[in-house]
């Protein structure tokens, strides 16, 4: 809530063409005193851990929103626990942050905003989750599986949630 951290902005390049297709915001901790920031993982484990795990996706979407509006020719990726995936609570506020920078992302057939549903939580209530999941998509965001093959869910989202990417775990593929 006090925007104590910033997002890095990592390039994602086609195979093919080597072109950058879209930047995936990356949430970076910035330390303040007495809280000292650890590795950005554990940041965000804590953060799902101790129930605020929607309010840091939102944060990040703000931000990640903001970066869209200096930057009018990129896409951007944001992360998407899917802890906040399944909120109906967090759906609302997530809606409504996007209507309010609808401006920034322009309309939904302008593919500038994508999101990444992450499995450092698994999602209980699919249901719900695939409800945000269609939303954003009729709204024109496009959909990726994060981490896939890092959790124990990934073929059970595969299954449930209708997606444009797939991002294998490098684990996985190893």
């Amino acid at each position: 809530a006090g925007n104590r951290f910033r997002l890095a902005f990592q390039p994602v390049v086609s195979l093919e063409t080597r072109a950058v297709h879209h930047y995936e915001a990356l949430l970076r901790p910035i330390a303040t005193p007495g809280m000292p920031t650890g590795n950005t993982q554990e940041f965000v484990t804590f953060a799902e851990a101790v129930g605020l795990a929607e309010v840091m996706d939102l944060a990040v979407m703000e931000q990640a929103l903001m970066a869209l509006r200096a930057a009018p020719t990129a896409s951007v990726a944001v992360n998407m626990s899917g802890l906040s995936a399944q909120s109906e609570a967090y759906r609302d506020r997530l809606f409504d942050l996007l209507e309010q920078m609808r401006a920034v992302i322009g309309p939904p057939e302008a593919g500038r905003l994508l999101v990444e549903l992450t499995e450092t939580s698994e999602i209980e209530d699919m249901a719900s989750a695939a409800a945000t999941v269609m939303r954003l998509r009729e709204r024109g965001v496009k959909m990726c599986l994060d981490d896939f093959g890092a959790g124990a869910a990934g073929f059970r989202y595969l299954q449930q949630f209708p997606v444009d990417y797939i991002k294998i775990d490098g684990a996985f593929v190893q």
